[in-house]
């Protein structure tokens, strides 16, 4: 998903670099948006027609590149229609093009969460936890399969839990020293 989501950076960067792009981003981003999010939904369904990727779990930039313009779009419906018509939009997207149902509720739960919630206020020791979580999710992505294992070599009968305690405070301590790292070569 990782290789994925930088494909679909790289896109909208160089989209991005066309003068006419940006302005009309600038000038009409909800428009603009919406525009992106549609030809991003044509490819996917189109694609799928086109060329088979199961062997590559369907993962490629436009069978997701939707959810990147989608989340565009829910970022900037503003009034209570435009968020009832994104949260309809979204729903019979992700059961058109989502085939996995766990996958469907992260994605109808997350959209929701954007078009729904503006802000969340929480205590500040969840939030400075949240905080390293979030920043340190590329870092627990990354490591998470050598953590499993690793924390099944130490106990195999700790079960998920510790699993998933040793993958994120691995992930953690690998994205403070990344961080130290890179701040003493700045």
């Amino acid at each position: 998903f990782l290789a994925v989501l930088l494909q679909i950076y790289l896109v909208c960067f160089a989209v991005c670099a066309l003068p006419g792009a940006r302005h009309t981003l600038r000038r009409a981003p909800l428009r603009a948006s919406l525009i992106a999010f549609g030809g991003c939904v044509f490819a996917s369904a189109v694609g799928a027609w086109l060329w088979n990727t199961d062997h590559l779990y369907d993962l490629v930039p436009h069978n997701l590149a939707w959810l990147f313009a989608g989340g565009a779009c829910l970022y900037y419906a503003r009034d209570t229609r435009l968020r009832a018509l994104a949260t309809l939009v979204l729903a019979v997207l992700v059961f058109l093009l989502v085939p996995t149902p766990s996958v469907r509720a992260w994605v109808l739960a997350g959209g929701a969460a954007m078009i729904w919630i503006p802000q969340l206020s929480l205590p500040g020791l969840a939030a400075r936890a949240l905080g390293a979580l979030a920043s340190a999710s590329l870092y627990i992505y990354l490591t998470h399969e050598a953590a499993f294992r690793f924390a099944h070599r130490i106990s195999e009968s700790a079960g998920p839990a510790f699993a998933i305690v040793t993958s994120l405070t691995l992930g953690i301590v690998v994205w403070r020293v990344f961080d130290r790292v890179w701040d003493l070569a700045a």
